[in-house]
């Protein structure tokens, strides 16, 4: 037990284990929301830390003084619709929210509780079924915003989202744990401490990982465009990756002339260089549409954008490692300058146009220079 305070009287006397991780839990959701507050960024994020927060606060008041009007299953009812808003402001940057469909569930919720003691029993059931509908969803956009990604930016991995993912069955997992021990508290009473201990252990991980996660995500980039989503969904060639399939498509198109400009340009240019390159960059360089450029490299090369950028660097890549002058340079210069943002990336891609990796490539190919 932890004292809390040395004044007699004191109605906190003491903390237990359970209310001290909890206490823990409630000052790191208050802390973060206010540092997302003081920044105006990712305001579902510091709305989800101050529900938590508050939420975390009325557990440890509910043990210490019982009969409070109970507010958790309104606080309950916001996680989902608040972590399906982060995920849609991360992933599209003029994405709007309907406050009604989020405010208006969680502030009939307690009230129901408290007109209606004995609809607790349904109550809870019915935010778990809120939340998982909300995390479904959030789970849906995800995939959706990669796909438009790999399609449309050369950075995709560096851009991707499945630290979201993660997080978001991190949370799952949160909750699953706290409705397993609340099925086997009455029938394995001394393992209810256990599993709220591994509850509450894994919400302060996840939470502190989604928030650092979330803040570099939206400094380094501020989600895609709606317009890019409506314009790859409605591209059948998307939906076709392999040369075969896309020329079913289009029969009878001749691809030559585009496909010297293309190379020509390629080669003239290297656009593939800027790390952040993006499909209507590239297409207005060229003097094409978007929508040209995406159907000549699907229906030519069968490869999405995102593929025939990573192949372009490669090349560029194996010939700086194979070049004696950058025979000593570190595998970092050679991934920075063929224009990759990330070294997993970098080993990812050459390994799969390759074969082998950057290293065993220069030991294969290369000759080392004696430095001078």
């Amino acid at each position: 037990m932890l004292r809390t305070c040395i004044e007699p009287g004191c109605a906190f006397m003491t903390l237990s284990p359970l209310e001290l991780l909890q206490l823990l839990l409630l000052l790191q959701a208050v802390l973060l929301a206010l540092l997302l507050l003081s920044q105006k960024s990712l305001w579902p994020l510091a709305a989800f830390m101050t529900a938590l927060g508050l939420h975390m606060g009325w557990n440890i008041a509910e043990t210490r003084f019982p009969g409070f009007f109970d507010i958790r299953p309104g606080l309950a009812l916001l996680y989902g619709p608040l972590l399906l808003a982060l995920t849609q402001q991360l992933a599209w940057r003029d994405s709007p929210v309907n406050w009604w469909t989020v405010l208006f569930p969680a502030c009939m919720a307690p009230l129901l509780f408290a007109l209606l003691p004995d609809i607790g029993a349904l109550l809870w059931p019915g935010v778990a079924i809120w939340t998982a509908v909300h995390l479904a969803v959030a789970f849906r956009t995800i995939g959706r915003y990669e796909h438009v990604l790999r399609a449309t930016h050369s950075a995709y991995e560096y851009q991707s989202l499945h630290w979201l993912r993660d997080c978001l069955a991190g949370l799952t997992a949160v909750a699953l744990s706290d409705a397993l021990r609340l099925i086997l508290r009455r029938h394995l009473p001394g393992m209810d401490i256990w599993l709220a201990g591994t509850t509450y252990v894994l919400a302060l991980l996840v939470v502190l990982y989604l928030v650092w996660c979330g803040w570099r995500q939206q400094m380094r980039f501020g989600g895609l465009a709606r317009d890019e989503q409506s314009f790859v969904e409605s591209h059948p060639t998307y939906h076709q990756p392999s040369a075969q399939a896309a020329e079913e498509t289009s029969p009878g198109v001749d691809w030559q002339a585009p496909a010297m400009a293309f190379e020509a340009y390629m080669d003239r240019s290297h656009p593939y260089l800027d790390p952040q390159l993006t499909v209507g960059a590239l297409a207005q360089q060229l003097g094409w549409s978007p929508r040209q450029l995406s159907a000549f490299l699907n229906q030519h090369y069968g490869r999405n954008f995102n593929d025939v950028i990573n192949a372009a660097r490669v090349r560029i890549a194996c010939q700086m490692l194979t070049d004696p002058v950058r025979q000593n340079d570190k595998l970092i210069a050679v991934q920075l300058d063929a224009g990759f943002a990330s070294r997993s990336v970098f080993n990812a891609a050459f390994r799969r146009e390759t074969g082998m990796s950057p290293d065993q490539w220069r030991k294969t190919h290369g000759t080392r220079r004696s430095p001078t």
